[in-house]
Order: C-alpha cells, then sequence, then structure tokens
C-alpha cells in the first residue's frame, strides 16, 4: 500500500495525445500507475481529463504524520545558578522543527525535589523563553525543568530535560528608615540615616546600605540575625562645601542648589535577599561668602604724619560662620584686625605709612570654610607741608613708690628759636586733671649747641596721678630748633 501527503496514486494512459484522441476516443490503452502531486479531485475516475484516461488506483489512500523534533538544550539558566525561592527563573532552550512543515508549540513543565511534574495552566505557546515563579517552600531545595515539542496535529517530540537547580529558601530581609523627606542641609548640617533592619532567617548576615543619588553603594552597618532582634542603624552624614562627608571622606559628589537630590536606604542578606529600597529627597545650600562693607570715610584735614584715620565697616556671613578680618595698603603685606563673629569692625592706619598721592586699600574677610569676599578703596593723601611754629606734648608720669609730691623736671633743646614751658597736674586718682604752672628755676648752655632749663614743682603732700604738659613755642616760621631730652626725679 502506497502513503503519503503528496496526492492519490493513478493509473495514466501511456500514449495518445489528445490530438489523438479524437481517433482513439474509445481505445483506452494501458494504464500504468503513477504519484501525482495534483489534487486526486481533479482526475475522473475511468475518465478522460486533459485528453488522457484516467483511473483510481485501487488501493486505500493513507495520510501519515510525523512528530516534531527535540528541543533543543536548556541555554537558561546556566548550569551553576542558584535559584531563590518567590524569585522568578528566565528558562530558554533551543527551537524543535517539524519534518511536514507543521507550526509547533512547546510544553514546559518542572519537578521539585524529584517529585510530579507540574505545568503553569495555559502555558503551551511557540516560545522557547519562559518565565517560571519558584515556589517559596522549605522543602523545596532542588528544581528541574523539561520541554516538549508538538504540532497542529498533535504529534509530540520526546523531553529535553535541564540540569538540576539548588533552590535557596530565604526571607527577604525588612527595612525602615526615620530619615524626614524633604529636609534642607545648610553648611554645617547633619543628615542623620536612622531606623532598623529585620530578617526572619536566623543566621543570615544582614548588610544596611546607603547610596547618594547614582554613586557609590556604601555600607552602614551589619549583624547576625536571630530571626526576631532588630538591627539597629545609625550613620551622620555632615554637609560641607557642597558635598556630604562620612567623617573626613566625601561620600557624595557636589550637589548643586535647588535640585532634588536622591537618598537610598536598604538592607540585604547573604543568601541574595533583598529589601525594598527606601527613598528620601533632600536639598543643599551649600555655604556663600561673607560679605564686607565699608563705612563712608569723611576727608580730613590739618593732620599730622604721627596722627592715625580710623577705617570701619560690617561683615556678615549667611550661615554664621566665624570670620576673619585683614588689610592690604598699597603691595604691604596683609594686616589682621578682627576674629570672631561677623559684625562691625573697626581699625587705625598711621598717616605716615600713606604714600603721598593715591593710595590702594583692600579689606577681605574670610569664613571659617576659607570662602572669601573682599572691598578695595582708594585713600588719597596731599602732603602741605606748614611749619608747626606752637606745639603741646602730653606725658604722664608713674612714680616708683605709687606718689609723690614733687618734681624736677630738665628740658635739653637745641640754641635758638624755641621757647619752653611746663604745667603739672598733680591730683589723686580719680580727681579731675589739675595743671599748674611749673617754676623755671635755672637755665645754662651745655655747649655751643644745647641748653637745658631747670623748672621744679612742689604738691604740697604726696599725690597718686601725675600727668606734665610741655608747651612750645616758635616766632620764626623757618625755625628748626627742638626739644632733645627730657629727664626729672620725683620725691
Amino acid at each position: 500500500m502506497e502513503s503519503g501527503k503528496a496526492g492519490s496514486p493513478v493509473y495514466v494512459e501511456q500514449y495518445g495525445s489528445d490530438a489523438e484522441a479524437s481517433v482513439l476516443e474509445e481505445r483506452k490503452g494501458s494504464y500504468v500507475t503513477e504519484n501525482s502531486s495534483t489534487n486526486r479531485n481533479a482526475y475522473p475516475d475511468d475518465g478522460k481529463y486533459n485528453g488522457y484516461w484516467y483511473r483510481y488506483d485501487r488501493q486505500e489512500y493513507v495520510q501519515t504524520n510525523s512528530a516534531p523534533s527535540t528541543p533543543g538544550a536548556f541555554t537558561k539558566p546556566s548550569s551553576s545558578t542558584k535559584l531563590r525561592g518567590g524569585d522568578y527563573a528566565v528558562l530558554e532552550f533551543g527551537p524543535s522543527s517539524d519534518p511536514d512543515g507543521d507550526t509547533v508549540t512547546y510544553e514546559v513543565q518542572w519537578s521539585y525535589n524529584d517529585g510530579p511534574w507540574l505545568k503553569g495552566a495555559n502555558d503551551d505557546s511557540n516560545q522557547t523563553r519562559r518565565t517560571v515563579s519558584i515556589q517559596q517552600e522549605p522543602d523545596y531545595t532542588q528544581v528541574q525543568f523539561r520541554a516538549a515539542a508538538y504540532d497542529n496535529s498533535g504529534a509530540k517530540s520526546s523531553y529535553r530535560y535541564s540540569p538540576v537547580y539548588d533552590v535557596i529558601q530565604n526571607a527577604d530581609p525588612q527595612i525602615t528608615l526615620s530619615t524626614s523627606n524633604g529636609t534642607t542641609l545648610y553648611e554645617g548640617d547633619v543628615l542623620t540615616l536612622s531606623g532598623q533592619a529585620t530578617d526572619n532567617d536566623n543566621g543570615n548576615v544582614v548588610s544596611v546600605k546607603y547610596q547618594i543619588n547614582n554613586g557609590t553603594a556604601r555600607a552602614i552597618t551589619s549583624g547576625i540575625s536571630d530571626g526576631s532582634t532588630p538591627i539597629s542603624y545609625n550613620k551622620q552624614l555632615s554637609m560641607s562645601l557642597a558635598k556630604l562627608y562620612d567623617g573626613q571622606t566625601a561620600v557624595s559628589g557636589e550637589l548643586a542648589e535647588g535640585t532634588a537630590h536622591t537618598l537610598k536606604v536598604w538592607s540585604e542578606d547573604d543568601q541574595g535577599g533583598k529589601s525594598t529600597v527606601e527613598t528620601r529627597t533632600f536639598y543643599v545650600v551649600p555655604n556663600r561668602a561673607p560679605s564686607v562693607s565699608l563705612n563712608q570715610f569723611s576727608e580730613k584735614s590739618e593732620l599730622l604724619n604721627h596722627e592715625k584715620i580710623t577705617i570701619s565697616g560690617t561683615t556678615s556671613d549667611a550661615e554664621g560662620n566665624n570670620v576673619s578680618v585683614e588689610y592690604v595698603l598699597n603691595d604691604d603685606s596683609a594686616v589682621g584686625v578682627h576674629e570672631g563673629a561677623a559684625g562691625a569692625f573697626e581699625f587705625d592706619i598711621p598717616l605716615v605709612n600713606l604714600e603721598e598721592g593715591t593710595n590702594t586699600l583692600t579689606v577681605k574677610v574670610t569664613d571659617s570654610y576659607g570662602f572669601t569676599s573682599s572691598k578695595t578703596v582708594n585713600v588719597n593723601k596731599n602732603l602741605n607741608e606748614t611749619p608747626v611754629n606752637s606745639g603741646v606734648i602730653r606725658y604722664e608720669v608713674l612714680p616708683p613708690e605709687g606718689q609723690a609730691q614733687s618734681l624736677v623736671l630738665w628740658l635739653q633743646k637745641e640754641l635758638g628759636d624755641l621757647n619752653v614751658n611746663a604745667h603739672i597736674s598733680m591730683v589723686n586718682d580719680g580727681e579731675v586733671e589739675n595743671y599748674q604752672p611749673m617754676n623755671l628755676s635755672n637755665s645754662a648752655n651745655i655747649n655751643e649747641v644745647l641748653t637745658e632749663d631747670e623748672f621744679v614743682y612742689d604738691a604740697g603732700s604726696v599725690k597718686s596721678s601725675i600727668m606734665l604738659k610741655v608747651e612750645f613755642r616758635r616766632d620764626d616760621p623757618a625755625a628748626d630748633k627742638a626739644i632733645k631730652l627730657i629727664s626729672g626725679v620725683l620725691d
């Protein structure tokens, strides 16, 4: 008996064309068996078709079907993979082929601990990649998969088996995080990461980790779970110069102001379990430079070189940091004038330190983090050399015994146009100064260029507060004579 799906066997006349058939129409000739690929319904039984005579073979026609090939080997998971209860396993195996060209579908099954083969409901499809949920049962320690192919006539291939995989039955740890959401950090503020981690599996090593934005994941703490007692954690990150620091170590990149930054905290165990990730956003206001302002300086005149000018101003710091204030005059070295809290300041500059003409004065303020700002002004010094023909000098006299009754004063001066007299105030502490003229008791030349005047005074009783006032006068504006030495004795 012939068999096949290509068509029915038939007898075909060996001779005679269609033209000859008109003459030999009644002559059927002999018949031979031929396998025809044409639909058998197109041929008449013991009749002529397209000029030739046909009749069906009296043998019974039988159609047969071949099963598809066994699916290819499993490529996923790899043979060394350990699967976790409660997770999903991604399976992948090679395709099957069908010799009859039929459509192929695949059935996937699995077995735990060499037990019954299981399969998902309505799981047959033409896909060679499947996702299977691994059951979280303490007794399930191993699992194996197998796949078979079916054609659309129901023919089934043999099974392709996967390796046997170890199954880790482990509960995921849990995490809590008490850090507030939406915190704003200023310079020197602290971001506290605190909470608890728990793991129901006794003996697991549990680690708590954190991450700032998309930076490196870092450990906070770790501990061994007893299955019930929480593992507490606490980490303090300080904000400095637009970065977060764990002690001296920067744990973030530079954080931009006005941007929502992300903190992530989670726990992991040594069996591959991981908690949900707790996420918080926070904002930063990086340290800002302090500011300095100078008070308006009024023009001054008739100053002498030994006098001083006073510069004043105010500093401020938005973060409340301590500041230092210094000034630089022209190209001189910096001179410090203030250390401490921001606020008002002032300092004196000796007039003799100013150059004639324009002087550049720069005042700089620096906070405790090294941020600075400055203010620069010009100070003009115009020289007016007007001779000084009179003046007064005051001295405080400190008796070695703390008090005295009388004073003898000697003034050495250059010979020439220079007149000198002296006044003294001898009172007790707390009393108002009361100047009295001292008596010129003697005057004598020391040599050809110097002369010495002697002044004396007796207060009548001992006094503790003694002030001496020396007055000098030159009548000639061109004179240049001066006092060279002042000395005396107390009694």
